[in-house]
């Protein structure tokens, strides 16, 4: 977590042994110092990681004293330019003082940032050994966990104290003391320092967030949509089955369970008690018949998919829940990765993160197999699952979250909470699933709803070609998405895939055109705030005699051409959550030239084009990411 205790105190002294006498070894001991503290606080930040890491009482006990040790080193340094300064300004003359004391300044403003760093790094030791080792903490799991919170959280502050007062004493330095690779290095440790203080003020700020979560300040309950992405909606997947789970103090339960066709049926028909009526566009694969929580999730903006399925959870569960967690199989076992294998005796199996996307669909999938039935295996998951993960030592957390971090940034993982301040992280962390997370700028979402109750979507095989130019400064963009369905014979519902094609872009872009797609029969408005809706359906049918069906979807348009100060235009490519790493490739005609790129869909994305080609980068959804409890 710390940042940086460098020595950039090599000539600055030096030109004080012309005037006075004993300037060179002043310098000599100070550089000494300074050296010897820099070099045990890094010795202290590699034991306290090893410590994190291995869950190592001794390797944080061990770094306790080379702190202690940096301490002593920083403090010796500090009192021989105390003693210098004052020397010094008696023996020379005032054209001499002025050269001397920014030097002296500098090189004191380097003693005190090592001070600092010693104190934060004392409280990132404290927080360590909390998590490690939550003595006194009472409970198991989750309430240990939540105790140990509630320890740990004054000390968050406390360190975000101490890394700015070291932000504030390396900003004291004057850099026009220092030679060209001095100024590098403080350069370097500005960054470092920067970092360090953003990944302090995340963890502070996060704690709040679990302590909310995990229901310090009362009673909480959550809806846990188990979606199925062989069968694909906006939201991730269709809602096979859910969990409703509660938590108070710490105490995380199941508090009901089951297959969403227990709780959405018998759908009452327009005109009956009950009936809700559904987004226009979902009228053409339901009919007259009510909307229910298994298709709440219509919207790719999951806040509002998830207010939905909360009504919906009132409505046919009585329960209306602080919060809705969604994730699909890969999210689960990204989960089973941390807890390990877990027994299921009631289908006498054990399941494991490495093969338990493929179980489930192997479950879910062939016709075989009772409907109901197949609905109850997550379900029978879910129990043992909670159980294992609330039961986790609190040593495990990190890792936990940091599994979970990469479903949320895979699509994988959405979240939602009632609770402003907990949504507010979420939004910040790029965890809520909202759609134009950056809120501006050039943006492209494709997003497919399988209405033809098939899993086909475990055999879509997707594909993505950009071409992008410049006319009369509008960008204009010719999509093409390939879809290649390969499923088998012997599938529930058959080898077709009817599909409802979303496109969202900026609301000012103009000249649309689309092939391949059918008009809606019910037209939909919907569009988040900025964006514009292009749509349509269509179906891919598998070839008997080919065992593939291919179809080639055409989106054309227009945006205005931004660019940076830098000559850059971006634009934010977000992923539709249960799909897969979809192949993309992206070509950029700029004055004469063609440019292409190629990657994958398996995050959001960054188009980045300039006048000398076109790159395709990660772009994160968050303005944070997600801290570590240990650090």
């Amino acid at each position: 977590m710390a940042a940086f205790a460098g020595v950039l105190l090599l000539t600055s002294i030096l030109a004080a042994a012309l005037v006075v006498r004993g300037a060179p070894a002043l310098e000599r001991r100070v550089a000494a110092d300074l050296q010897a503290g820099q070099a045990e606080l890094t010795n202290s930040k590699a034991l306290l990681a090893a410590g994190a890491q291995k869950s190592n009482l001794q390797d944080i006990a061990n770094a306790r004293h080379h702190i202690a040790a940096a301490r002593r080193d920083f403090q010796q340094a500090r009192g021989e330019l105390d003693w210098s300064g004052s020397l010094l300004a008696a023996h020379l003359t005032p054209v001499g003082a002025d050269f001397l004391r920014p030097r002296v300044d500098s090189a004191a403003g380097i003693t005190n940032l090592g001070l600092a760093l010693c104190d934060a790094l004392d409280q990132v030791a404290d927080i360590d050994q909390v998590m490690v080792d939550p003595k006194g903490a009472p409970g198991t799991g989750a309430a240990k966990l939540l105790a140990a919170i509630k320890v740990i959280e004054p000390k968050s502050k406390v360190l975000v104290d101490r890394l700015n007062t070291a932000k504030a004493e390396l900003s004291s330095v004057d850099p026009t003391v220092l030679s060209a690779a001095q100024r590098s290095a403080l350069k370097t440790a500005s960054e470092q320092l920067k970092t360090a203080l953003t990944d302090a003020q995340n963890l502070r700020d996060f704690l709040p967030v679990l302590l909310e979560i995990l229901g310090a300040a009362g009673p909480r309950s959550y809806l846990i949509e188990q979606v199925n992405p062989a069968e694909l909606r906006a939201g991730g997947g269709f809602i096979g089955s859910y969990t409703l789970l509660s938590a108070e103090r710490g105490i995380v339960k199941i508090a009901k369970s089951g297959g969403i066709e227990s709780v959405d049926y018998p759908r009452p028909f327009s005109g009956e008690a009950g009936y809700v009526a559904p987004p226009a566009t979902l009228m053409e694969f339901i009919g007259n018949k009510s909307w229910v929580l298994g298709d709440s999730n219509f919207f790719p903006d999951f806040p509002t998919s998830a207010r939905w399925a909360e009504t919906f959870s009132k409505k046919e569960l009585g329960v209306k829940p602080d919060g809705v967690i969604s994730l699909d199989p890969t999210a689960i076992a990204a989960v089973l990765n941390v807890t390990g294998p877990i027994q299921i005796p009631a289908y006498n199996v054990t399941v494991s993160g490495a093969t338990f996307a493929e179980d489930v669909f192997q479950r879910e999938a062939p016709s075989s197999v009772n409907y109901t039935e197949k609905k109850k295996f997550l379900s029978a998951v879910a129990a043992p699952l909670v159980e294992r993960v609330t039961a986790l030592p609190a040593s495990r957390w990190p890792a936990l979250i940091t599994a979970l971090g990469d479903a949320t940034r895979t699509r994988h993982l959405q979240v939602y909470f009632d609770s402003h301040a907990a949504q507010k992280q979420m939004v910040a962390y790029g965890w809520s699933g909202t759609v134009n997370p950056r809120s501006g700028g050039d943006f492209m979402m494709e997003v497919e709803s399988n209405f033809g109750a098939t899993k086909a979507n475990h055999f879509i095989q997707r594909s993505y070609d950009v071409q992008l130019s410049v006319v009369n400064q509008q960008l204009v963009h010719h999509m093409t998405v390939t879809l290649k369905n390969t499923t088998p014979p012997g599938l529930e519902g058959g080898r077709h895939y009817r599909t409802y094609v979303r496109l969202y872009v900026p609301g000012e872009a103009t000249g649309i055109s689309t092939s391949g797609l059918k008009t809606d029969d019910y037209p939909n408005t919907d569009a988040p705030a900025g964006l514009r809706l292009i749509d349509g359906w269509t179906q891919v049918n598998v070839d008997w005699r080919t065992g593939l069906g291919v179809m080639q979807l055409g989106f054309q348009y227009s945006t205005p051409w931004h660019a940076d100060d830098k000559g850059q235009h971006s634009i934010y490519w977000q992923k539709q959550p249960g799909t897969e790493s979809d192949a993309i490739h992206v070509t950029w005609s700029e004055s004469g030239h063609a440019y292409s790129a190629a990657g994958d869909l398996g995050q959001d994305r960054s188009i980045v084009l300039t006048s000398a080609g076109v790159s395709i980068a990660p772009a994160e959804a968050g303005s944070s990411h997600l801290p570590s409890l240990a650090l």
